[in-house]
């Protein structure tokens, strides 16, 4: 991977980030025309189904037409296995095996058919933790005027230096930024007026009024449990709320102060305490795409090369804005994908 697409940087840059593009009305697409593409399931290494969704396998065709004919002649040469497609996607498919061993096979056969942009394992992803902030007075990265915060002292005026931005507005309404992560508490004081209502779906009646595949999307979707509810309990999903909180709190005498509260915040859930999967990210990914949203928070990685997943946001036209710093990790030595970044910005 071309080293222009590494990204270092601790989360003050990572909101600074956020800042630039939530106030601004340019997004820069993920495929830009001098970001190297990448094709063909040669490009991916042998990986084993480490930390993957037990055997479980990511598809995708290079073309949608011949999807039918390239399923017809896998299916012939992977007769003598038990192979089963365990969801679509329309141009892919997640397709799972019975053991170990067809797993290696059948992967590498998938892998090496000319038809197939990549297959590659599942792989679960996990969240990044971050620490808590209790007041906005000890938010060093919106205001650091060289304060103590858990004994170590700031450095006046380092800080993200967004104040004066918020004379004049505090984010724009028409900016949809996406959470792919847990899920969060929509109802939360500090975030229910910042959360995305879909106008186009009708409450609670049961049935997918806008027709985009999803019944009551309402507020988002939970492609982890394939339902409506974008926030089951205070543990599963406190993680992804948080986030929400630095990006769209409300300001008030309360908690913190986010960065942009006039933006919208549209919940992508996925995972949970335990992590998430490739593919339910790709679907996510999708589906935030057609709901308009420009920018994406990811704060969650893996030290797999996931080409899947990469592939997904560069084809997107969404910003990404991943977390990194979290594992004490020089990222020069230790490979940490996402991230190990998939666009580049200049």
């Amino acid at each position: 991977m071309n080293n222009q697409f590494l990204y270092k940087g601790k989360k003050v840059f990572i909101i600074l980030m956020c800042i630039i593009f939530i106030f601004s009305s340019l997004v820069m697409p993920a495929n830009a025309n001098n970001s190297p593409e990448k094709s063909g399931p040669g490009i991916l290494p042998d990986y084993h189904p480490t930390n993957s969704s037990d055997k479980s396998i990511i598809v995708k065709y290079k073309d949608e037409k011949k999807i039918s004919f390239v399923k017809q002649t896998i299916s012939q040469k992977l007769n003598n296995y038990k192979v089963n497609i365990k969801r679509n996607l329309g141009n892919i498919d997640i397709i799972e095996t019975s053991d170990e061993a067809e797993y290696e096979m059948v992967l590498h056969e998938l892998k090496n058919n000319p038809y197939i942009e990549y297959a590659q394992p599942d792989y679960k992803l996990k969240k990044l933790d971050i620490g808590l902030e209790d007041l906005s007075s000890k938010q060093w990265s919106i205001a650091n005027s060289g304060q103590s915060i858990i004994d170590q002292t700031g450095v006046s005026g380092i800080d993200i230096n967004v104040q004066p931005v918020w004379n004049y507005q505090k984010g724009n309404e028409n900016v949809i930024v996406g959470i792919l992560d847990s899920g969060i508490d929509i109802d939360h004081p500090e975030l229910k007026d910042s959360i995305y209502v879909n106008k186009k779906e009708i409450a609670g009646n049961n049935e997918d009024d806008d027709h985009n595949g999803y019944i009551d999307d309402i507020n988002g979707w939970d492609f982890m449990n394939s339902d409506s509810s974008v926030y089951d309990n205070s543990e599963e999903d406190f993680h992804a709320t948080h986030i929400a909180g630095i990006i769209a709190g409300k300001h008030d005498d309360k908690g913190i102060n986010g960065i942009a509260p006039g933006v919208k915040i549209l919940p992508l859930k996925f995972m949970n305490v335990n992590g998430g999967f490739t593919s339910d990210a790709i679907e996510a990914i999708r589906y935030a795409k057609s709901m308009g949203v420009k920018v994406i928070n990811c704060s969650f990685g893996d030290t797999n090369y996931n080409y899947a997943l990469e592939k997904e946001m560069r084809d997107s036209g969404i910003l990404f804005v991943c977390g990194s710093g979290n594992e004490n990790e020089n990222l020069d030595s230790n490979s940490f994908f996402l991230l190990l970044l998939i666009y580049q910005i200049k």
